[in-house]
């Protein structure tokens, strides 16, 4: 079992991480794939039908094709954020219970179970980074580093909506730029391994159903065809990036138990503890 309360440096991180995913890959992108992939073939489907409303030969759709379009949205960020929950919770549970791995079953009913909590905390940290955003381009990078540690304090230290927020700002002080290098590291590893994935597929479907269409002719057609290219179209670009979603998750779960330890040393005094009762029996 990867122990989690360690102080790793920078390259230990992501490599626990990666190690992480390779050991426990089958249990956790099951439950990923059975929550998280139905609502992206939904929201997948609401963005095609916004470009066929709106596609050549047809009048816009007006205020029904803005609430289609932003529908998909709308569930592109639930999948997102129920994805993190689930990663969050299922390295929970190895932790808790030893190595254990749990069943699609078992994490769901956590996941359930704590979901609102969690999204009470991507509400608040998203006002929040909002603000500042329109104070600031540096305060929203400040704290988009800053608030990557409040999903995993809930699930590792089940802290409230405020502790994770306050406590994620002390944890992070002093270990910002490490914390930040490593989020460009792998959101820039993630944007090139979904390129690579994607932009094959995108091309050879983009050639077979672009290829030929003539909005004058066949306008009705046309729009049919529009529609099922961007269906396609987001649906490859969403299963991708839940593929590519514990490679970002995982290793700043590691990251925060890292700064952790070395700030707080839970798991040392874990340790002296336990010594502590087995020198008294």
């Amino acid at each position: 079992m990867i122990p989690f309360h360690q102080a790793r440096d920078f390259s230990a991180v992501i490599s626990t991480g990666f190690q992480f995913i390779r050991e426990h890959a089958r249990t956790l992108y099951r439950p990923l794939f059975f929550i998280c992939l139905p609502i992206k073939v939904v929201a997948s489907v609401l963005l095609g039908s916004f470009f066929h409303n709106v596609g050549p030969g047809r009048t816009p759709g007006g205020l029904n094709s803005v609430l289609t379009m932003m529908g998909g949205y709308l569930l592109i960020g639930i999948s997102y954020m129920l994805a993190s929950v689930i990663i969050c919770e299922y390295m929970r549970w190895v932790m808790v219970h030893n190595g254990e791995r749990p069943t699609v079953r078992q994490l769901w009913r956590e996941s359930r179970r704590h979901f609102w909590l969690y999204f009470a905390i991507s509400l608040i940290t998203a006002m929040i980074m909002g603000v500042g955003f329109m104070l600031f381009l540096i305060p929203f990078f400040f704290l988009l580093v800053v608030f990557q540690f409040s999903y995993p304090l809930h699930a590792f230290e089940r802290a409230s909506v405020g502790d994770c927020i306050g406590r994620a700002f002390s944890l992070v002080w002093g270990k910002w730029w490490m914390t930040f290098g490593m989020l460009l590291v792998l959101f820039g590893m993630s944007i090139l391994l979904n390129g690579a994935i994607d932009l094959p597929t995108w091309l050879i479907t983009g050639f077979g159903s672009l290829s030929g269409i003539s909005e004058l002719d066949d306008p009705e057609g046309t729009s049919r065809r529009l529609q099922w290219f961007f269906t396609f179209f987001a649906l490859i670009g969403e299963v991708s990036a839940l593929l590519l979603m514990p490679f970002l998750q995982v290793p700043m779960c590691f990251q925060m138990l890292s700064v952790t330890e070395i700030k707080e040393a839970p798991g040392l005094m874990t340790e002296v503890q336990r010594f502590t009762l087995d020198a008294k029996i």
